[in-house]
């Protein structure tokens, strides 16, 4: 997974690839981010901290992180890049429904 930062994280989800088409269709770039926007947008994110890292949960789904550190790393990728971290975690059946 590519590593970013978590301001990096959100100034490409406020850009949204603007390019379009000269007919007003949207361009590869743009569904792909309204497609990852919509994925951000159905599951609350949960930070539990505990004596030994963290557990983080999106939805029904939590992980288990050693550190605090790490955990943040993959929310931030996550934040980026949902559909990536999404199947990495191997819960690939969260997305479904948005045409993975």
């Amino acid at each position: 997974m590519e590593q970013t930062t978590f301001g990096e994280a959100i100034e490409a989800l406020k850009k949204g690839h603007r390019a379009t088409s000269s007919r007003g269709e949207l361009s590869e770039e743009q569904r792909e981010h309204r497609r990852r926007i919509e994925i951000l947008k159905n599951w609350e994110i949960k930070i539990h901290p505990l004596d030994r890292g963290c557990t983080v949960s999106v939805g029904c789904k939590s992980v288990a992180f050693d550190s605090v550190d790490t955990a943040m790393e993959v929310v931030k990728q996550y934040v980026y890049n949902p559909v990536a971290v999404i199947k990495h975690y191997g819960f690939e059946d969260h997305i479904r429904q948005f045409g993975s």
